[in-house]
């Protein structure tokens, strides 16, 4: 027997319980489905649950996968982060944040456009 995909409706929920209302609403359907048809192939969900969990608490990285500031003045190699300028999750001037703490990173605007 065949299983119907969830609606859309419910993967927006699921989205803007991670990324924010308005962010889940300014994702195109196109992107929604993107994200939520392969959670129906068998064991998916579940291991994207076991990841979320090991990489967040609620919604907050867990401490042990975010560089601390220390951590970003030690790089010694230079670090070039690409950011959408139009990224609808995160603003390219939340990532500036990264640059107060190492003179090694530099970050590039571009469009998504210029990164597919």
């Amino acid at each position: 027997m065949a299983r119907l995909p969830a609606p859309r409706f419910s993967s927006r929920l699921a989205l803007r319980d991670g990324a924010g209302a308005d962010a889940a609403r300014k994702v195109p359907n196109d992107v929604v489905d993107l994200h939520a048809l392969p959670m129906r192939l068998p064991g998916r969900a579940r291991s994207f649950r076991s990841l979320q969990k090991r990489l967040l608490v609620g919604r907050t990285p867990r401490p042990e996968h975010v560089l601390s500031d220390d951590e970003l003045r030690r790089f010694t190699v230079p670090l070039l982060f690409v950011w959408p300028d139009d990224d609808r999750f995160l603003a390219p001037a939340c990532c500036m944040l990264i640059c107060m703490h190492s003179t090694s990173v530099r970050i590039d605007a571009a469009t998504h456009d210029d990164l597919k």
